[in-house]
């Protein structure tokens, strides 16, 4: 928090830090879950339906540790490892259930007169109640429910576009950015602090969020052996060196070469879009691979239906390729080229090197199909 704040922490009252630091240690209170209460959950219905909605988890553990508890009612696996196996998947089921609602179960804590893990944050009295409530308050909120949040968001997002179009002529705002309105109805300080501090903010957050979703798709690539191994090195941290050099120096090659930001979104999207025109021819086939999975469809439609959507899906991704692709320069049309050759290329010669095995890649498609074909059973 003195890292956050710098010299600010010292304008801090005695509440305001006492608040800080016990959000810190006790936002995660909700974590602690006492065996009576995991076996009152277990024995409510609703605890059951979640159970069966674990089916379609994103995660493959968890859905087969749903089907697997749930299964044990019918037929118990007498594997010498059963004990662990079960223990092992009612952790997870256990982590799943209570991990979405720890705020609300911290806070409960916080505030609970009768103390459940008999905590004293009142210090005998000495904080006062409503400093204890506003602690729970505080706690439960960094759960907030993403949908709400992004509902608000898009809603003040939408009122800011409103204020934006009706400040100025609707020549004058039209494809400009918040900055033409914020000259306007700012004066020139805080007009420059917003233009500054909402550029500096965007490259931030943009920046950093590169950098956390990048390590493990890079990491795990390198795994598979598509990447060469020096790419797997690591600190002693956990830190993958090598994999973030390699973005550093990517991610300077369109300023050092100038760049547009037109130019980067096309050399990202056309590789994409190539990728996407794949999917969706692979896609017809779909129902003749698979006509016991087809009938279960749960979006009805017939199969000529099917047939248009994705050869309709395939033609507008050859449009986006083609128009992206025209209005490159012949400079940056030949850096778009170079970098699809070299994904391709790349990808052959791992193969041919045996970096990569065919027969696992099929092992992993195979698994994928099987665990797709189990989840439209159940469903």
């Amino acid at each position: 928090m003195e890292m956050l704040l710098g010299d600010r922490v010292q304008n801090l009252s005695p509440t305001d830090t006492w608040l800080l630091l016990h959000a810190a240690y006790a936002h995660d209170l909700g974590m602690v879950v006492q065996w009576s209460e995991i076996e009152h959950v277990w024995e409510q219905p609703d605890f059951q339906q979640f159970l069966t909605a674990l089916y379609s988890n994103k995660d493959r553990e968890i859905r087969d540790a749903a089907r697997f508890i749930q299964s044990v009612q019918k037929e118990i696996d007498m594997n010498i490892l059963w004990p662990l196996k079960a223990h092992r998947y009612v952790d997870l089921i256990n982590t799943a259930y209570f991990r979405g609602r720890h705020a609300n179960m911290s806070r409960r804590y916080i505030r609970s007169d009768s103390s459940e893990l008999n905590l004293d944050l009142g210090h005998q009295g000495l904080i006062q109640p409503r400093i204890i409530k506003l602690l729970g308050n505080i706690c439960e909120i960094h759960n907030a429910q993403m949908l709400l949040v992004t509902l608000i968001l898009a809603i003040i997002y939408a009122l800011m576009a409103y204020v934006a179009a009706g400040v100025l002529p609707y020549e004058q705002v039209a494809g400009a950015n918040l900055s033409v309105t914020a000259e306007q109805i700012m004066p020139a300080g805080p007009y420059m602090f917003f233009l500054v501090g909402g550029g500096v903010c965007a490259i931030g957050s943009t920046l950093l969020g590169t950098i956390t979703i990048f390590r493990y798709p890079m990491l795990q690539v390198a795994e598979d052996g598509w990447l060469p191994a020096v790419f797997k090195k690591q600190t002693s941290a956990g830190y993958p060196y090598v994999s973030y050099i390699v973005l550093y120096v990517v991610s300077a090659f369109p300023i050092v070469t100038g760049m547009s930001i037109d130019v980067i979104v096309s050399d990202i999207m056309i590789p994409t879009m190539l990728m996407n025109l794949y999917m969706n021819l692979r896609c017809v086939t779909l129902p003749k691979k698979y006509p016991e999975q087809w009938e279960k469809r749960s979006i009805r439609m017939p199969v000529w239906l099917w047939h248009v959507c994705c050869v309709a899906g395939g033609i507008c991704n050859v449009i986006i390729i083609y128009n992206l692709f025209i209005n490159l320069s012949g400079k940056d049309a030949i850096i778009c080229a170079v970098i699809v050759t070299a994904l391709v290329a790349l990808s052959i010669l791992r193969l041919k090197q045996g970096a990569v095995k065919a027969e696992e890649l099929e092992k992993v498609r195979q698994a994928t199909i099987q665990d797709a074909l189990a989840y439209s059973d159940e469903t």
